[in-house]
């Protein structure tokens, strides 16, 4: 019990260094702001076969990409429902992004006391059920929706 608490520790250390590198990541979801000026994205990242996703939230200008130095969340093993993993994400104004999810083993944040004002700020809600989310991670249902978006364009 011992070794699988201090196993499960080392994980999430790793996870939380690595966790602001998301160059080799996939970006699963990308929701513009509603005056257009910025995006939120989300990159999703497997950690292989003995652990789970993990998801870094980027604001970026229109059109931009998501990196490491502008990782403002990471979440670690999150899910939407008991079967799907992953983050919802929605703008409630251009100045602030909401970030919903079930649950989720660890979530680290960037300081924002810091940032300058007319930055925008990311709200974390916790407990929120999506119950029309599909089973599997965020990039299974984009590649899913991909080929099903195939299959009626032949």
């Amino acid at each position: 019990m011992k070794r699988n608490m201090i196993f499960r520790g080392y994980v999430i250390v790793t996870v939380a260094f690595l966790g602001g590198c998301v160059d080799s990541g996939d970006e699963v979801l990308r929701t513009a702001s509603p005056d257009g000026r910025h995006e939120a994205v989300v990159v999703e990242q497997g950690g292989g076969a003995t652990t789970s996703y993990w998801y870094d939230i980027c604001v970026v200008p229109t059109g931009g990409k998501c990196s490491s130095p502008i990782t403002l969340v990471t979440i670690y093993d999150a899910a939407r429902n008991s079967n799907a993993f992953g983050v919802n994400v929605r703008w409630a104004s251009p100045f602030q992004v909401v970030v919903e999810y079930e649950s989720a083993e660890n979530v680290k944040r960037r300081d924002e006391a810091g940032m300058p004002p007319g930055e925008v700020r990311v709200e974390l809600k916790a407990g929120v059920i999506d119950v029309n989310a599909r089973p599997g991670s965020m990039r299974q249902q984009l590649n899913d929706a991909r080929r099903r978006e195939d299959f009626r364009l032949r």
